[in-house]
């Protein structure tokens, strides 16, 4: 668990605080929601410790398939071993992992070795078998996560496959939403996989993980040409395996992901004031920006946004990514709009549910209602009202329940899950989630005095600054 300095209750405001965030119903891929639908893995829970056998495709460095471009070799069989030893570096700075590997980087391991190497580490926790494809015709680019497959995955009959799926399609979304590797259209689970079969007879859960392909040129010339690229994605699909399973890991880091809200054609709210028309996404990509400027000035915090510049980014790839950063807190950067026109002030939007899962080491419901009230406190410093819009309470603090009432938008424990996915999302992470929501673009005296200018945004990221470093103790860099 990462050990950060956090401020009590008691020291921010003895006030209190309800929420508002975002939409899309998705199933976060965490250990809990695996654990619902009925997996049955639980050795490395018995024995405290998560073995992983790491199996590099292809024998040998140079083997596999082969690329020849601008001058310069490339082997598949090279790739997948340093995409095993990156997975394998990361993971082991995980509590309590172990990670094997079928083979070395240069060892010539036949199909009938790895599959005995299997069958004899039937205490293994998980089977991934990493390769880049190389099809000669560039059209096999993409990610896909293959698992041994009994008929229909999603049926209860195979719930080692059904593991095995979850946790392969998690790891696609990190990968995706923090490198932009694209997901490939091939549907998981059809595999015939000699040594997936093998994991599967052993009753380990196992992926074929395919990472793109390398006749793929575009794929070739940003990834598999670089080999700090190629090192680099290991270490994020580690990431997305670890917090498949919700596994621990201690640093001294305080990683804060901001998420400008909207982009692209989701403009947010919009208005028109002396004839100068403002999309309320570009407002919160310069709060945001401004923001990480000055996070960047204290020590031991690394700071990264979901989106750079003006594109449209999922709502759950949002928390993906943030997921894929092992980031301790995602703040989503936005500001308000109301049907009449008439709202005013601000307002932070949580969750309503105290359950989360299991591994999440902090409490979701209390962290996230002491950070909104420092957010809100700084923002009343500033002279802006805390806004009574959307049932909001007095203390501006909003949780906003789903509308339906079904069992597929309720929590494990029976409470209605939230409204907005990216506070939703969040709590289904065990990943503190917020929705800021500064001031109303729609209202022009909120919008005129705290929205208009370069200045006024760069005030509003000040007092977000200030609010952070208040709660999480934050220490100025010295000069």
């Amino acid at each position: 668990m990462k050990q950060i300095k956090r401020k009590t209750a008691a020291a921010i405001v003895m006030t209190r605080v309800v929420i508002l965030v975002m939409t899309a119903v998705t199933l976060v891929l965490l250990r809990v929601p695996i654990r619902v639908l009925g997996a049955t893995n639980d050795s490395w829970q018995e024995d405290g410790k998560m073995t992983i056998i790491l199996d590099p495709m292809y024998n040998g460095q140079n083997s596999g398939g082969v690329v020849v471009y601008e001058g310069k070799t490339y082997y598949t069989s090279a790739i997948n071993y340093a995409l095993a030893a990156a997975m394998k570096e990361e993971l082991e700075k995980y509590d309590d992992v172990e990670v094997l590997l079928s083979r070395t980087k240069d060892e010539k391991v036949s199909l009938q070795n790895r599959k005995n190497f299997i069958d004899s580490h039937r205490e293994a926790d998980f089977f991934i078998t990493t390769w880049v494809d190389s099809s000669g015709t560039g059209k096999a680019s993409g990610l896909r996560a293959d698992v041994y497959k009994k008929g229909d995955y999603d049926s209860t009959e195979d719930k080692i496959g059904q593991e095995s799926a979850l946790v392969g399609e998690h790891m696609q979304q990190v990968i995706s939403a923090v490198t932009g590797l694209p997901i490939s259209k091939r549907p998981i689970g059809k595999d015939y996989w000699a040594v997936t079969t093998a994991a599967q007879n052993a009753a380990i859960p196992n992926l074929y993980f395919c990472f793109g392909d390398l006749s793929n040129e575009e794929e070739l010339k940003l990834y598999w040409s670089d080999p700090e690229k190629v090192k680099q994605l290991g270490i994020i699909a580690a990431r997305g395996f670890a917090t498949a399973y919700g596994l621990k890991r201690e640093d001294n880091i305080l990683t804060i992901v901001l998420d400008p809200g909207h982009g692209g054609n989701e403009f947010g709210a919009v208005c028109t004031w002396d004839n100068i028309t403002y999309h309320e996404k570009d407002i919160n990509l310069k709060i945001a920006q401004y923001l990480r400027t000055l996070l960047n000035q204290y020590e031991d915090v690394q700071v990264f946004l979901t989106r750079e510049d003006d594109k449209l980014v999922g709502l759950l790839q949002r928390t993906k990514f943030a997921q894929g950063n092992l980031a301790d807190v995602l703040i989503s950067v936005h500001n308000n709009a109301s049907e009449y026109h008439t709202a005013h002030g601000c307002m932070v939007l949580v969750t309503s549910t105290r359950w989360q899962p299991s591994h999440t080491p902090l409490n979701l419901y209390q962290t996230s209602e002491e950070l909104a009230l420092s957010f809100l406190a700084r923002w009343q410093a500033l002279g802006i009202d805390l806004s009574q819009d959307l049932n909001t309470k007095s203390d501006g603090i909003l949780r906003r329940l789903h509308p339906e009432e079904t069992e597929q938008v309720r929590y494990p424990n029976g409470d209605i899950k939230d409204y907005y996915a990216i506070v939703r999302n969040g709590v289904e992470a065990g990943l503190p989630s917020i929705i800021l929501e500064h001031a109303y673009v729609d209202y022009e005296s909120d919008f005129k005095t705290y929205l208009m200018t370069e200045d006024q945004l760069r005030i509003l990221a000040q007092a977000d600054c200030e609010a952070i470093v208040k709660y999480y103790s934050l220490q100025k860099k010295k000069s």
